[in-house]
Parts: C-alpha cells; structure tokens; sequence
C-alpha cells in the first residue's frame, strides 16, 4: 500500500465559468494615469526642444562620414585593411567594403573614446549613480558598433573568398588538365 505523502496532491479544475472580472478601483485607475502621463514625453515646446538635442549629446549617432575630417581617415584605413589582408590594392566593390570596416572601426573607437572621461569620473566619485547611467547608455552605441564592424567584416572576407574561391577553382582546372589530360570531368 502507498502512504498517504506518497499521493501527489492534484489541484481541482478551476471552471472557466466561475472566473469573475476584476473591477477597476479607483485606485488602481489612478495609478494608471499616472502611469500613462510619465510614458508620453514632454509635451511643452520648451521640453520637445529640449528632447529633441538628446542624439546630439556626445555626436555618436551620426555616421562616422558625416565629419569631413575623418574621411581620409576611412579612407587610408580601408587601403591599409586591404593592403594587410589581401596585399594588393582592390577593385571598387571589394574597397568599398574595406571603407565600410574602416568605417566601423572608427566608430567603435569614438564610442570607447567617449566613455573614457566617465570611467574618469567613476574613479573620482564611486559613489555618484550618473556616470554609470552614462555610461549604460554608451553600451548601446557601442553594441551597434560592435555589430555594425562584425557585419562590415564578414562581408568583406566573404566577398574575398568568393574571389580566391574563383582563382582556385581555374588553377585547379588548370593543374588537373596538366597532370591527367587524357580524364576528362563529366559535369
């Protein structure tokens, strides 16, 4: 025989009949005002305007080539990757991408050169909440950053392995009609 402990306890079926409708408290309607007025934003013209330079800040959503002086920049770091990677100077498309993992690059470094001062600031005044508030919302640029330079580069060696892929398959067409030029590849 089973003991009594040994019996799982089964909860009765509640019948979806006897569920009743909670009613609105006046309490609880409040609160959701409440709620509802801190999540719409500023609606003066003086807080719109206010609001409105948030992206402006610290510069960091605008793209890298939108400064005119980083251009040469990108530029000379894109001949460089290509330089490193490939040895050779690229054709338009391949360089393009190249300048877009340049691009990347850059913009992650601005994002970690920004945080620099309020790591600063952290070490100055452990106790202050506001540099690392701060400094969570530069996590996110960087993680755009991050993923922006992860997209940028696989794009960049895919298309040069497609390319390399090209000049394989040739020499190892080639090599084979040398070696066993009798054996012809049914395709």
């Amino acid at each position: 025989m089973s003991n009594s402990h040994d019996v799982p306890i089964i909860p009765p079926i509640a019948d979806p009949a006897d569920k009743r409708k909670r009613r609105m408290t006046a309490r609880w309607r409040y609160t959701n005002q409440l709620n509802a007025r801190a999540s719409t934003g500023p609606r003066t013209p003086g807080g719109k305007a206010r609001v409105a330079r948030n992206a402006l800040a610290h510069g960091l959503s605008l793209p890298v080539l939108s400064d005119p002086a980083v251009a040469p920049e990108v530029e000379d770091l894109a001949r460089k990757i290509a330089q490193s990677v490939v040895g050779r100077r690229l054709d338009d498309a391949r360089h393009e991408l190249a300048c877009r993992v340049a691009e990347a690059i850059i913009d992650l470094r601005r994002v970690r050169t920004a945080k620099l001062p309020l790591f600063a600031k952290m070490e100055a005044d452990p106790d202050s909440a506001k540099p690392l508030e701060q400094l969570c919302r530069l996590a996110r640029y960087e993680g755009r950053a991050c993923e922006h330079r992860r997209r940028a580069v696989r794009a960049f060696y895919a298309s040069l392995v497609e390319g390399f892929a090209a000049v394989v398959r040739r020499h190892n067409k080639a090599i084979r009609e040398v070696v066993n030029p009798s054996k012809k590849r049914l395709r």
